[in-house]
């Protein structure tokens, strides 16, 4: 597997996040509904990767960062695995 930095509105991540959101909505009986920014998932407070197999994207993954009240800690978020 190839694993490239892609932009979270890259158009082969937004089908593979349409294609988990069919999952969600088929297994819980809807969607996440929890609005999403494409700008949170980019350097230097986060990041989105691309899997590729044979040339086509089947895996996606990103992180991206939170402000936290503790000093000293930094609060992140995991999406799209």
């Amino acid at each position: 597997m190839r694993i490239e930095i892609a932009s979270y509105d890259h158009p082969e991540a937004t089908a593979l996040i349409d294609a988990l959101q069919r999952v969600y909505a088929a297994r819980y009986g809807e969607g996440d509904a929890t609005p999403t920014d494409p700008a949170e998932f980019r350097p230097p407070r986060g990041l989105f990767l691309l899997g590729y197999l044979d040339g086509r994207a089947v895996a996606s993954g990103g992180w991206r960062a939170f402000s936290s009240a503790e000093p000293g800690y930094r609060d992140g978020d995991a999406e799209r695995m």
